[in-house]
């Protein structure tokens, strides 16, 4: 089985490592012969705007001469559309050419069309990804709220989280105490936003017990708000961001209730869950679900935050073991080896079709 992947990054991209690359080498291990052509490349992660739109321009011509290939392949893998921001054409000449396509989503990108505030892009593109959807022979989603979607759709639909490897994450068997109770964080400079949130959550309870706020990936010219507090920013790094996890005694995901962010298929609790770490998250539906013993925390309010940030601190021998309790669900529901098996379920439903 030849597959041909037509991702919306490079391996520098989160959604499309966790997403694609990640699982290459156990695709290839059953048998799959996998090719990527990701649309963007290394070089669109430059803070040069001109560079960056020059660049973008040569990428939509890259990607059109690529869909040359898809006849050499048994099935087509898209993560998210062909073309960003450009009609669905392409995805109904597969449906009309009978190329079977697979498309991914692992966020709500509908919703960066249909309520953008651009009204052009409303009137032109808002039922675009509708389109994609309909046309593909299967849909994959990362999340309750995207299956739910998509399902009205297209019932060609199946809900795989977004997941890691078990051999990277690994038991913390000894977990060090720390000397000052830690809350941790990770995320980018697009998400950092909604710590700020918290911002008023934090002072009040600074005055009550000593913490210290870890925040990885945090985006830099928003670090003044919260320099009164004993906060450390840590700038991301693949090869420590596992490392520094595991130093947090909390892992947090605040998220404001958004349309786009019902869509969120809560990568963060799976990740501070393969640490081993107790979670506070927003009550949206993807992390409701992945709380599956029940034993973590979600709050709303600043008062709800306030009250479980006390409850984790006044019960951290209690909350050590419902990290371990994480760890195990994180084994058995989000990691690769439990999963990717239903990629090739999916796979080999579509070639025999």
């Amino acid at each position: 089985m030849k597959i041909l992947f037509f991702t919306k990054y490079n391996e520098l991209g989160p959604s499309s490592r966790y997403r694609v690359y990640q699982y290459i080498d156990s695709f290839e291990k059953a048998g799959i012969q996998v090719d990527v052509m990701p649309f963007f490349g290394s070089r669109y992660f430059t803070n040069n705007l001109g560079a960056k739109i020059v660049y973008t321009l040569y990428c939509y011509l890259r990607r059109k001469l690529s869909l040359l290939n898809v006849f050499n392949y048994d099935i087509i893998y898209v993560e998210y559309e062909l073309f960003p921001y450009f009609p669905a054409l392409f995805e109904k000449l597969f449906k009309l050419l009978k190329v079977k396509y697979i498309v991914d989503y692992d966020d709500a990108i509908f919703h960066h069309y249909n309520t953008s505030k651009n009204g052009f892009i409303r009137l032109m593109l808002s039922n675009k990804i509708d389109s994609v959807i309909k046309n593909a022979s299967y849909v994959i989603s990362g999340s309750p709220y995207l299956t739910q979607y998509i399902s009205e759709l297209n019932t060609n639909c199946v809900e795989i989280p977004t997941s890691v490897s078990s051999t990277i994450y690994h038991q913390l068997f000894e977990k060090k105490v720390n000397n000052v109770f830690t809350i941790g964080w990770i995320g980018s400079k697009t998400t950092s936003v909604n710590v700020l949130s918290l911002l008023p959550v934090f002072e009040k309870l600074s005055s009550k017990f000593e913490f210290q706020l870890n925040l990885i990936g945090f985006d830099e010219q928003l670090s003044s708000k919260l320099q009164h507090l004993n906060v450390h920013f840590i700038k991301w790094d693949a090869k420590t961001e596992i490392d520094q996890i595991k130093r947090f005694d909390v892992g947090i995901m605040p998220l404001e209730n958004t349309a786009f962010n019902q869509g969120k298929c809560g990568f963060k609790l799976v990740q501070y869950m393969g640490c081993s770490l107790p979670t506070i998250s927003s009550p949206l539906e993807a992390n409701l679900k992945i709380n599956r013993n029940k034993k973590n925390l979600h709050a709303t309010s600043n008062q709800e935050w306030m009250d479980a940030f006390e409850k984790v601190y006044e019960n951290q021998s209690y909350y050590r073991e419902v990290g371990l309790a994480n760890y195990n669900d994180f084994l058995k529901y989000y990691t690769i080896e439990s999963n990717y098996e239903r990629y090739i379920e999916v796979f080999k439903k579509l070639k025999s079709n």
